[in-house]
């Protein structure tokens, strides 16, 4: 077999190599997260990883995460009631947001809490491993 001018070989049974664009990781996220629903962004559990800098980049991002829902964080530091019962009820007020829970979600017990409020206000959950 051998290539011949033009890119063909000489059988025309090879198929040329075609350029493949990868997605960035936002147009992957925007392909996979449904627009109709809430999302509740959430850190598994490492303390000091820069959580509070990353919530607050995103709030500042010009057009939020590309779509039309609000953004919205809640600094774990600075509330002073019950987290996840807040968290909870921001879903409820508002269930087409997205809420940036910037607090560790360190133990199942969290992760059960963030599962009922998904299935309670059809919301999906990220956890993002910082």
């Amino acid at each position: 077999m051998a290539i011949i001018e033009g890119g063909r070989d000489e059988e025309g049974d090879l198929e040329m190599d075609k350029k493949v664009v990868s997605p960035s990781p936002i147009s992957a996220f925007k392909e996979t997260v449904q627009k109709d629903k809430g999302l509740i962004v959430f850190f598994p559990g490492i303390p000091g990883c820069a959580k509070s800098a990353l919530c607050k980049e995103l709030l500042n991002t010009p057009g939020g995460l590309g779509d039309d829902r609000p953004v919205h964080s809640l600094m774990g530091d600075l509330i002073k009631v019950k987290y996840w019962q807040k968290i909870a009820d921001e879903r409820r007020k508002k269930p087409y947001s997205v809420i940036l829970a910037d607090k560790n979600a360190p133990n199942e017990e969290v992760w059960r809490q963030i599962e009922g409020m998904c299935r309670s206000t059809q919301a999906s959950a990220v956890p993002v491993n910082t």
